[in-house]
């Protein structure tokens, strides 16, 4: 065997080295880093530790990924039976307040078009939706009487009956002048009427 002789000073860094990569080997987050730093100037380098933890950590993510994807679909699950408790309420509630409209008069074809607007402009209460639509869609005002037979209270040639309605608002009743003048005038006609009729 070759004797190999070492510089004094060398042989003390050398121990060192060694000492320092001893203690290393015996501290886990050195070690790890000893081990990467050895991977970094030596990517071939066999480590098993390295291997196990790289196999540890893959194994580890996937676990996280499927938790991940069963608390989603958990979550998914629970939202979704919220929705459909809202909207059971919310139709349920829609049933109650369709038979309040048709108490107040909404054809079944005036509910569909509510419920329909309800539903466009996301309004959960068919009332409020009605009250809306109403006022977007004001019904068609009543036509005014026209030609003879009508009654025209603003305008044209004042009869005696109207001097008549007049006076007794104009006195808030209390006239018994002209009441009594109206009596005595509708009396007569009805007799003159009557004689007249035989």
């Amino acid at each position: 065997m070759a004797i190999v002789q070492v510089d004094e000073t060398e042989l003390l860094q050398y121990r060192q080295l060694h000492g320092a990569a001893q203690a290393m080997l015996a501290n886990p987050k050195a070690r790890k880093l000893l081990q990467q730093a050895q991977l970094t100037v030596n990517p071939n380098a066999n480590i098993p530790e390295v291997q196990i933890e790289a196999e540890r950590e893959g194994a580890l993510a996937e676990i996280r990924n499927q938790n991940k994807a069963v608390l989603e679909a958990i979550e998914a699950d629970r939202a979704e039976r919220v929705r459909e408790k809202q909207m059971a309420e919310i139709t349920g509630g829609w049933e109650r307040q369709k038979t309040e409209l048709r108490k107040r008069g909404f054809t079944d074809d005036g509910i569909a078009k509510i419920e329909a607007h309800a539903l466009q402009e996301s309004i959960p209460n068919l009332r409020a939706a009605a009250n809306d639509y109403l006022a977007l869609n004001p019904p068609a005002m009543p036509e005014q009487p026209s030609g003879f037979g009508g009654w025209d209270f603003f305008g044209g040639e004042k009869k005696e009956d109207d001097q008549f309605v007049e006076k007794m608002i104009a006195s808030r009743g209390e006239n018994d002048g002209v009441l009594n003048r109206e009596i005595a005038e509708t009396l007569r006609d009805m007799r003159s009427q009557h004689t007249a009729g035989r």
